[in-house]
């Protein structure tokens, strides 16, 4: 015990002393950080941290900046002390909606692919992707390689760029700056400026499309899906030959794409209400 502080710090669950690889110790040092403080539940001193994790304390204030910078610890201002930070909480949001997603958007997805007689996807962003979580094919869908874990990058598709539109602002400009957007057709859009033109114009209507950008001859639409934080958890999107989605029935497309993704959220929000959690409840 810290005579100081008052801190146990053999209480939390202390980090493994198995032997690891040097590109991941840093990585497993983090993590130990935001879990001492979550078992802690309160503010501690850059110190006692450094002696839990058995580190100098100047590494332990670079990790401890690193943390902050991306919202997972929080520095109190006035004692300089850290706790956890409100990054935390989202991700966990996050996940308690997509933990739901699926069974809440199965039948609605049915519904579309009725409809529409095209193929309709839903979709998460993870690890900077856009992964498929489910998919329905209507009586007139395009055959396509897309199937359930299918992973693809986040600019080239319809669902790629609704969840790509709607992360946080250093996220995006991060993507934009750094990594590659390849080209998987001569119509994938490759140019950083031009991208978040349009993924500007996506959170001003709550519409993507994706023509021809990851396989020539398919179009796609897609609208967001809210959770209860008024965060996008995901985006359910309709694919179908280009030749069918020519301006005559594209507006009819996106129309009932956003009033799928609307009904999707409303029962998403609904049953995390009905749920006996004491969670705080937030709105689009």
């Amino acid at each position: 015990m810290n005579s100081s502080s008052g801190i146990h710090l053999d209480s939390p669950r202390r980090p493994r002393r198995a032997k690891r690889t040097a590109t991941l110790k840093t990585v497993d040092k983090a993590l130990n950080a935001v879990d001492f403080l979550a078992v802690f539940g309160g503010k501690v001193g850059v110190r006692e941290l450094a002696e839990y994790l058995s580190i100098d304390k100047s590494s332990m204030h670079r990790l401890l900046t690193t943390l902050e910078q991306h919202g997972y610890v929080a520095q109190d201002p006035i004692t300089g002390k850290y706790q956890l930070g409100t990054r935390v909480f989202e991700v966990g949001a996050v996940l308690l909606n997509q933990i739901n997603l699926r069974a809440a958007a199965h039948a609605h997805l049915e519904r579309l692919a009725r409809e529409t007689g095209e193929g309709v996807h839903l979709a998460v962003e993870s690890a900077d992707q856009c992964a498929y979580v489910d998919k329905i094919e209507g009586e007139k869908a395009l055959r396509s390689s897309s199937q359930l874990g299918w992973r693809q990058p986040l600019h080239c598709t319809a669902l790629g760029k609704v969840l790509l539109a709607y992360l946080p602002d250093h996220r995006i400009d991060h993507l934009l700056r750094t990594e590659e957007l390849k080209p998987l057709t001569p119509y994938t859009i490759t140019d950083p400026d031009r991208l978040a033109a349009q993924l500007s114009e996506i959170r001003r209507t709550g519409i993507a499309l994706d023509h021809q950008e990851i396989e020539v001859g398919l179009c796609c639409v897609a609208a967001p899906i809210f959770g209860t934080g008024g965060q996008v958890v995901g985006a359910v999107s309709i694919a179908g030959p280009v030749q069918r989605f020519g301006p005559e029935r594209l507006p009819q497309l996106s129309q009932l794409v956003r009033r799928t993704a609307e009904a999707i959220s409303r029962d998403l929000i609904k049953n995390h209400q009905d749920s006996p959690r004491d969670i705080p409840q937030g709105s689009r």
